[in-house]
């Protein structure tokens, strides 16, 4: 295999892991929201309320995300497949595909570094919030 679709392929499928470790734990994290958005319910807490019900919102939005991620990545794989099989017979199309592949993404807005900044940004913010809410369920 030409060695720039392996190491793009190397790439996506290391994005796809990653996204199904997010999925997972996302996974896991939804019923212990929505136990604490009963325990708020029960105590008729309603700050504690809004702050479960938007996080099972924002945990909701990220599997809706992330499945829209995992299927443009199936596609990316696909491509690089092709693109592999073409590389092998010959040509330079491997390269230009995947550069094609990355202008496309960038004329969408979508640059491909900037999705991991934006993830450790968000990720941050969520641990902050899951302090606060902690420190006013008094579990701190």
């Amino acid at each position: 295999m030409d060695p720039v679709v392996h190491a793009e392929m190397t790439h996506v499928v290391a994005r796809e892991q990653a996204l199904r470790r997010e999925a997972a734990q996302i996974k896991e994290d939804g019923p212990i929201w929505e136990k604490r958005l009963e325990m708020a319910q029960s105590h008729g807490r309603d700050d504690l309320i809004e702050i479960a019900e938007g996080k099972l919102a924002e945990l909701r939005q990220r599997i809706h995300e992330i499945r829209n991620e995992l299927e443009i990545i199936q596609e990316e794989k696909r491509m690089l497949r092709q693109d592999g099989r073409r590389a092998d017979s010959g040509g330079d199309a491997a390269n230009a595909r995947a550069e094609a592949l990355l202008e496309d993404f960038k004329q969408l807005g979508i640059d491909p570094e900037q999705g991991q900044l934006d993830r450790a940004v968000r990720d941050a913010e969520l641990d902050g919030e899951l302090a606060a809410l902690r420190a006013k369920m008094g579990e701190d």
